[in-house]
């Protein structure tokens, strides 16, 4: 078998869309011809290999459209989302067009058993049945994430107040075919993705291993379900040659596809979000949720290094990292973000509602905390270690940059001192960037090493935190967890701030107070990485507060707190986001959340 990168795209797969063309309608002459893909292994790997480099990732920035962040050019998408044009016919975080990624899996699932992947010496294809099994895991898994992305983005209340899902696809479609299917209600569309993971998770290897001794129980020749053409051969040469075909199929270097281990972690994930309160509002998901994320954490030890895992080259091996997009050398982000002075274009200025969020450096909030007061006039004395680590504010650093000013008297750093440039708020982001990238004024920049995270540890320990509380409070422990939502939050907290004991933490007692403590431990340890817009929709939370900043004219009367971007989101119509109007206008089973 050619083996490829997850990230590798074959441009001739590439389906060709436009703006008034069904997304679901592939132009025909860039599909496969389903008889070449059957005698070309690498060109049908190509398929999926697509729906693994369209995957959504860390770079999104939809933070801007929240009470986190604001974008400094005029023409951003979510810019002009927030601030009243999102539309069924304009909205920048359409997700619908994943859906192509879920017809290059169902092309692929039609050919993979098709395909001699791999014949070993004898002849009995051990290896060529495991690869297929491991392969069409990954596909139907892949199918169940785009599905989970495209439901997150679309579910919604129809107008009869039903809760509704998505469409959902589960074979590949000619271009002359009918594309016309109903949205399922939401719990349906659950349980077709989750119906999805479960098998994949049958199929595919618990973890990429090179040693026999590492294979999970359930991929052990007694435990296995999955039964190819020829295992059955010669039962004696089978068991004697499975781990050594084992290892070979399933070595660590697959370790950026999609396992068991991963798969878990996703049902965590849906089953969080499709229980939340603006959904299902279900502790028998909570339940499934907990169970799943702590499934994946047994063994596991929070990442000391784990708050900032972006920083440095050998970050790609961070234990902080479950499953990632391919590293990369690059400077852009760097040269989008960075301040003027370091000659970035300062596009995500964080707000200073984020800002408030950070505790004082024991761990209560700003203007709670009986050992350290907090001083408007010095904002950023004794404040959680976080703060400094994520965001550039007025008199911070990065790298070796210097000292950033962000008063009226800096002509490039200041607040609006260069539009569409400087900073809107009086903070520049810092989180995700790499401190030792040069953009110089001129000539070619000094690029490192990128990634973009898709599922950390960290997230896993906020869900099991938060569906654990949601099912039975603070100290409440579900199934096999060995940790309570305030053990989670113990260990995260004293990472981040550095702090042996947490007093604040220790007096909370009640659900009420504990979910507002992990909404915000979740918003601190998250920002940036494409959480936020979601979750304040999931829970029920203000979408319309003022996104604010911190300025300082230097007339000497100090630090002034400024309204920045008024936010216009109506709270139960945005609540859910419109289904794209082009399909609607063209499906007849298509049907529209309310209000759009």
């Amino acid at each position: 078998m050619k083996n490829s990168t997850i990230f590798l795209v074959l441009a001739s797969f590439l389906l060709v869309m436009s703006a008034c063309e069904n997304i679901l309608e592939p132009v025909n002459e860039n599909l496969i011809d389903e008889t070449y893909a059957t005698t070309d292994p690498a060109s049908a790997e190509g398929l999926m290999l697509n729906a693994y480099a369209n995957l959504v990732g860390q770079y999104t920035f939809t933070d801007a459209a929240t009470d986190d962040a604001v974008n400094n050019q005029l023409g951003n998408g979510y810019r002009r989302m927030a601030t009243g044009e999102l539309t069924a016919i304009y909205n920048p975080l359409n997700r619908w067009n994943l859906y192509a990624n879920v017809f290059y899996v169902n092309k692929f699932l039609k050919v993979v058993d098709k395909i001699i992947w791999m014949t070993d010496p004898k002849g009995y294809s051990i290896q060529n049945e495991l690869y297929r099994k491991r392969l069409r895991g990954e596909a139907l898994a892949l199918r169940a994430l785009h599905h989970a992305f495209i439901l997150e983005n679309f579910a919604g209340k129809d107008n009869s107040g039903q809760l509704m899902g998505i469409p959902y696809y589960t074979e590949f479609i000619e271009p002359t075919g009918d594309f016309n299917l109903p949205r399922l209600t939401f719990v349906q569309t659950v349980a077709k993705i989750q119906a999805d993971y479960d098998s994949a998770f049958a199929l595919l290897p618990y973890i990429y291993t090179t040693k026999a001794s590492d294979i999970a129980d359930k991929d052990k020749p007694s435990k296995l379900t999955y039964k190819g053409n020829n295992w059955a051969v010669d039962s004696a040469y089978y068991m004697s040659n499975y781990n050594g075909a084992y290892t070979i199929v399933n070595s660590t270097k697959f370790n950026l596809r999609l396992n068991g281990k991963i798969v878990r972690a996703l049902q965590a994930r849906l089953k969080l979000f499709a229980s939340s309160k603006a959904y299902l509002n279900s502790v028998d998901g909570y339940k499934e949720a907990a169970n799943y994320a702590a499934e994946v954490l047994k063994g596991y030890s929070i990442a000391s290094d784990g708050v900032e895992f972006y920083n440095a080259d050998a970050d790609n091996v961070n234990p902080e990292i479950l499953w990632r997009k391919n590293v990369s050398m690059s400077s852009s982000l760097e040269a989008n973000n960075f301040p003027p002075s370091l000659n970035g274009l300062g596009n995500i200025n964080p707000t200073q509602n984020l800002v408030d969020a950070f505790y004082m450096k024991d761990g209560y909030p700003i203007g709670q905390s009986p050992a350290n007061t907090y001083d408007p006039k010095n904002p950023y004395v004794n404040r959680d270690l976080r703060l400094d680590k994520f965001i550039l504010r007025n008199g911070g650093s990065i790298g070796t940059s210097g000292i950033v000013n962000t008063t009226a008297t800096d002509t490039k750093n200041g607040v609006n001192a260069v539009p569409e440039q400087s900073t809107r708020t009086g903070y520049y982001l810092k989180k995700l960037l790499r401190p030792d990238v040069v953009i110089p004024a001129s000539g070619t920049p000094v690029a490192k090493n990128h990634f973009e995270s898709l599922i950390r540890y960290t997230e896993l320990y906020l869900i099991l935190a938060e569906a654990q509380n949601e099912i039975g409070g603070p100290t409440y422990k579900e199934g096999i967890s060995t940790l309570s939502a305030k053990d989670i939050l113990r260990m995260i907290r004293k990472r981040a701030m550095a702090i042996n004991s947490d007093p604040y933490l220790d007096g909370i007692s009640s659900q009420e107070a504990m979910r507002t403590l992990i909404q915000n431990e979740r918003r601190l340890e998250l920002c940036f990485e494409g959480f936020r817009f979601f979750d304040l929709r999931r829970w029920g939370l203000p979408l319309n507060e003022t996104a604010k900043g911190l300025y300082d004219d230097a007339s000497g009367a100090g630090y002034q707190l400024i309204e920045v971007e008024e936010r216009k989101f109506n709270e139960e119509k945005h609540r859910y986001l419109p289904l794209p109007y082009n399909e609607v206008r063209k499906f007849s089973n298509l049907t529209q959340n309310a209000g759009w």
